[in-house]
């Protein structure tokens, strides 16, 4: 019974953390610059990790990257204010290597794919 409402409050934050980004950070950017591949809340409400990917301009990551993790505070209030739940875990930002690597991966079989062998 513990899992269910742990889970349900994992699902809540995830919510409620797309929508506080989508709405803050990409109006920030004036374009739909930040995209959230996945978010791991911990069973023991200790942490949030946000993976994301940076759409467009790669070299600026880093410092889309920083100015996202001094808005963590910012998030954590909103959170606080939008659901009422005793303990919002802190909350951390990691560009998603897993995403970006899968990514050069299908490109190499598109590429593959699309050349003639003779």
């Amino acid at each position: 019974m513990k899992n269910i409402i742990i889970n349900k409050k994992i699902k809540i934050i995830q919510k409620h953390i797309i929508n506080i980004i989508n709405k803050k950070f990409n109006y920030i950017f004036k374009i739909n610059l930040i995209s959230i591949n996945y978010i791991n809340i911990y069973k023991n409400m200790s942490k949030i990790i946000i993976y994301i990917n940076i759409n467009k301009n790669k070299k600026k990551s880093k410092k889309i990257l920083n100015i996202l993790k001094t808005y963590n505070v910012y998030i954590k209030n909103k959170l606080i204010k939008k659901i009422n739940f005793k303990n919002i875990p802190k909350i951390y930002f990691e560009i998603d290597k897993f995403y970006s690597n899968n990514k050069k991966l299908f490109n190499i079989l598109n590429k593959m794919k699309n050349k003639t062998w003779s």
